[in-house]
């Protein structure tokens, strides 16, 4: 029977935080995983000084009051920088979250707005598409996305921005002037791409709102 999401959970996530979520990606794998090496390195380190015979303290087998307490002391102050790393890389996280689910949705509703716009000029010429505020607001707009943590929409963006550029470069000529944006192939391709980016960040939101 194959696992679900909340039993494929990582186990340090349940000892650490009482609502585990899901990995989000590579570097939360690869932060846990120094933490997990972090907590149990000691622990081996010990038993392989206890099967090879090595002397841990100064006071060699026999060690002191002070011997305890300083190898104790040295402990909790390697374990208290480990989880101090770790909740301020969690904090990061919780961080980047908030700022997109407050920021994502502004921004889709830009989007939105913006393709209902194209849709209404597709029956103007390149030359009156020019003055058109939206054409603007695409490359900010996409900007604004590619500045929001945590999200998958790189390449989308990146091929928005090469769509972009083909279609102003499409109204800035001279020679097609008179030519219709509804007739123009890359004008549509674009239309779609952002929304595309909308109904990602649409997936996004939900995926953020389950966990």
């Amino acid at each position: 029977m194959a696992r679900s999401s909340r039993d494929q959970t990582p186990l340090i996530f349940a000892i650490f935080d009482r609502t585990p979520t899901r990995l989000t990606g590579n570097l939360e794998r690869i932060v846990i995983s120094i933490v997990i090496a972090g907590v149990i390195l000691p622990a081996v380190f010990v038993v392989l000084a206890w099967l090879l015979n090595w002397s841990l303290t100064p006071g060699g087998p026999n060690p002191t009051v002070g011997d305890i307490w300083t190898m104790s002391g040295g402990l909790m102050g390697y374990w208290s920088v480990l989880f101090s790393g770790y909740a301020a890389y969690q904090v990061k996280v919780i961080s980047e979250k908030y700022f997109a689910r407050t920021r994502f949705p502004q921004i889709k509703e830009t989007i939105d707005a913006i393709t209902e716009r194209m849709g209404k000029a597709a029956d103007k010429p390149a030359s009156a598409l020019r003055s058109e505020r939206f054409i603007a607001s695409i490359s900010v707009t996409l900007g604004e996305v590619e500045r929001v943590p945590g999200h998958k929409m790189n390449e989308l963006i990146k091929r928005a921005k090469a769509e972009r550029k083909v279609v102003v470069d499409w109204i800035n000529d001279e020679t097609q002037n008179g030519v219709i944006a509804n007739t123009k192939k890359i004008y549509w391709t674009l239309f779609q791409t952002l929304q595309e980016i909308s109904q990602e960040i649409t997936a996004y939101m939900k995926e953020q709102g389950a966990k």
